[in-house]
C-alpha cells in the first residue's frame, strides 16, 4: 500500500518591521528535485529532495554494479527496479521505498517516518539514527538464515512479514529496550544483554 498523504507544516518565523514599511521579497532556499546518474567509478543513482510533487519516483538499475542513494526526500514514494548493489537512505522523511534486489546493505540513517520494502532479496537491513520505521520483508530472505536487521540509536521500529499458510503479512516490534548485567566471577569481567520483558509477548 501507498503512503497516506500527510498534511506538510511549514514553519515560518515571526517577522517584525516599522510601521508603514514594506515586506521585503524572500526568496526560496528549497533545493530543486535532482535524479541523475553518476557514471564510472562511482556508478551511482543519486535522488535527492524528492517530494510530494514528484509523487512515485522510479529508478531503473541497468547493472549490478550500480549503487542508489537517496538524500532529504519527503513525502515520496521512490521504486528502484532491477538487482543493484547497496543502498543508502539519509536525512528522509515520510518517504517509502520499494526495491527488488540489493546485493548488499540497505541502510536507511538519520530518517524518521519511514516505510522500506524488499520484494525479492537483500542480506541485510540496517537502521542507524531513525525514529519510526516498517520494514517488510519477503518470503526469500525469511528463507535466508544469515539475513539479518541491525539498528542502532532509533526508535518506533516495526518488521512486517508473510506467515502462515495464507502467506499473510504480521507485524511485529524490534526491540528497542535491553537489560543489561554484569558478571565479575570469571577471570575477566563481561556484559551481557537481554531484551526487555516488555517484548516478551
Amino acid at each position: 500500500d501507498a503512503i497516506d498523504p500527510s498534511v506538510h507544516i511549514t514553519e515560518r518565523q515571526p517577522t517584525s518591521r516599522p510601521p508603514g514599511a514594506e515586506p521585503t521579497a524572500q526568496t526560496s532556499t528549497m533545493p530543486d528535485f535532482k535524479l541523475e546518474l553518476k557514471p564510472a567509478p562511482e556508478n551511482k543513482w543519486i535522488c535527492e529532495f524528492a517530494g510530494k510533487e514528484q509523487g512515485v519516483v522510479e529508478i531503473t538499475v541497468e547493472s549490478f554494479n550500480q549503487s542508489v542513494y537517496l538524500y532529504k526526500c519527503e513525502d515520496v514514494t521512490v521504486v528502484v527496479s532491477g538487482k543493484f548493489n547497496s543502498i543508502l537512505v539519509d536525512n528522509c522523511k515520510k518517504t517509502k521505498v520499494l526495491v527488488d534486489s540489493c546485493m548488499s546493505t540497505f541502510e536507511v540513517c538519520n530518517c524518521s517516518r519511514m516505510q522500506v520494502q524488499v520484494k525479492e532479496s537483500a542480506p541485510s537491513i540496517a537502521i542507524d539514527k531513525t525514529d519510526g520505521c516498517l520494514v517488510y520483508l519477503s518470503e526469500q530472505m525469511l528463507a535466508d538464515e544469515a539475513f539479518s536487521i541491525t539498528a542502532a540509536k532509533s526508535s518506533e521500529m516495526n518488521v512486517s512479514f508473510p506467515f502462515g499458510p495464507d502467506g499473510d503479512y504480521v507485524e511485529r516490534p524490534l526491540p528497542e529496550q535491553f537489560v543489561y548485567k554484569i558478571n565479575t566471577s570469571g577471570a575477566e569481567p563481561s556484559v551481557s544483554a537481554e531484551i526487555s520483558e516488555l517484548y516478551s509477548s
